[in-house]
């Protein structure tokens, strides 16, 4: 087949004859004839180290758990580019370009902080990056950076909209909000387990996950339906967050035929829930029916149902947040010990949002394995981190409707508040009272060991 139209755009078709792709043993691109690629090498963890192109070459580096520290690119008879990833901060030759902040970027230009905001869409793409940069506390039109719009897979728009302004500063994280690799013709995304090509829609390296989805090609982007599905690390599909909840395909078995028959299992919000949802569901159910004179109940798609008396203050919160109409409280129970880069110590504020209709979904996020151990070692009632999280997630969307979890006053309010209502949730002053101190110690092969201590005991709170 053949592209009549001329059009350099998109899919580059760079050669007709024999196979354009080959692949090594384990299932990783080693050719590309399309891009000129004429030989990638990858460490043991299937991550690329080096791309050789007919036109130069790109080298990477990572850390022992496969994070990318490093990017060297050397063009045949030209200068080499290096550069070096470090906690979010970004070097190009070893001056520093930009670093991460919560809404965007911050560039570094003429010696200034330049603060850049970007609009993203439901499933993570940046579409839209601006900044005040004359200093007068408003943006104007023309100090929209830049503006993207993309195919299903990926792939962005040309043609309209591209500005003059666009990425000056080097910030390349687009699609999904990943970087853009874009050097010597490479033109894919780093998702960090693998790298994916947004004109061809598949991976070029193997699914490190590959057994549990045995029904799926392991090249797949996204189960083949980028609309509805992410894939935040390269690794694992989800349907991104909505009235549904997140879908988890490994609770299906790697199966995706409840897509033909809709999602008819997963109720929409009506606004007067408190559901739990994720893969330790049942024990964070557990921990909070524990917690509380009420008798809980939980159907099949988390959602809690509430009879009995309300014997306490929290009891009665417990109850209210449960009934309320317009204030739905989503809990996120999961064994991770980590979100979005940062450790989850028992609980995390995630903060909430409000609806075309007015109604707020607040979301908070608990580790019932970390809950458990942190009560039996701080001597507080079984269940009360997993009632304290609830009811500060409802008091949090009470108070400040629409606050992001980057948003630390509104947190603190909700979380004092809690306190007062519910003290046995407070781990505060069982810090004082029984010296409790947490560690996290860096250990070997990139693990970091999480230790609670209080006098003449120690515990492992995660490795």
């Amino acid at each position: 087949m053949a592209d009549g139209t001329n059009n350099s755009d998109g899919f580059k078709d760079g050669s007709n004859t024999g196979n354009d792709y080959t692949y090594d043993t384990m299932g990783n691109l080693k050719t590309d004839q399309n891009k000129k690629i004429t030989n990638v090498k990858y460490n043991h963890l299937n991550l690329p180290t080096e791309v050789v192109f007919n036109t130069g070459k790109i080298g990477y580096t990572y850390d022992a758990v496969g994070t990318r520290i490093a990017k060297k690119v050397e063009a045949t008879g030209g200068t080499s580019v290096v550069t070096d990833y470090l906690d979010g901060f970004q070097y190009k030759d070893n001056v520093l370009k930009f670093f991460h902040q919560p809404e965007g970027f911050v560039e570094y230009k003429n010696n200034q902080y330049i603060y850049h905001y970007i609009y993203k869409d439901h499933l993570g793409n940046n579409r839209l990056t601006y900044a005040d940069l004359d200093g007068d506390g408003e943006v104007s039109p023309g100090e929209i950076i830049e503006e993207n719009n993309y195919y299903p897979f990926g792939l962005r728009h040309k043609g309209y909209n591209e500005l003059a302004t666009e990425n000056p500063s080097g910030f390349k994280y687009k699609f999904g909000g990943k970087e853009l690799n874009d050097e010597l013709g490479f033109e894919v995304y780093d998702f960090g387990a693998r790298n994916y090509d947004p004109a061809l829609g598949r991976w070029m390296n193997i699914d490190p996950l590959a057994e549990k989805f045995y029904s799926l090609t392991g090249y797949n982007y996204a189960v083949n339906n980028p609309i509805f599905f992410i894939d935040p690390d390269g690794m694992e599909s989800f349907g991104f967050a909505t009235s549904y909840g997140v879908i988890d395909l490994e609770k299906f078995g790697g199966k995706v035929m409840f897509l033909k028959t809709g999602l008819s299992e997963f109720e929409r919000d009506k606004g007067d829930d408190v559901i739990i949802k994720g893969n330790m569901t049942q024990e964070a159910f557990e921990q909070l029916n524990k917690s509380t004179s009420l008798k809980l109940k939980m159907d099949k798609n988390g959602k809690l149902s509430a009879s009995g008396s309300a014997v306490t203050d929290s009891d009665k919160l417990l109850l209210e947040a449960i009934n309320d109409e317009n204030i739905t409280v989503k809990i996120n129970a999961t064994d991770k010990n980590k979100e979005d880069g940062e450790y989850i110590f028992g609980d995390a504020f995630n903060g909430s949002s409000v609806k075309k209709d007015g109604k707020v979904v607040a979301k908070q996020t608990l580790n019932p394995n970390q809950t458990e151990i942190i009560e039996k070692f701080s001597e507080m009632p079984y269940g009360s981190i997993s009632k304290h999280a609830t009811l500060e997630a409802y008091i949090g969307a009470k108070n400040d409707p629409g606050a992001g979890p980057q948003q630390f006053n509104a947190y603190l309010k909700a979380h004092n508040e809690t306190n007062k209502i519910y003290p046995d949730g407070d781990f505060a002053p069982k810090v004082q009272q029984l010296e409790i101190k947490v560690r996290y110690i860096k250990m070997k092969f990139g693990r970091t060991e999480a230790r609670m201590y209080k006098k003449g005991a120690e515990t492992v709170l995660f490795d």
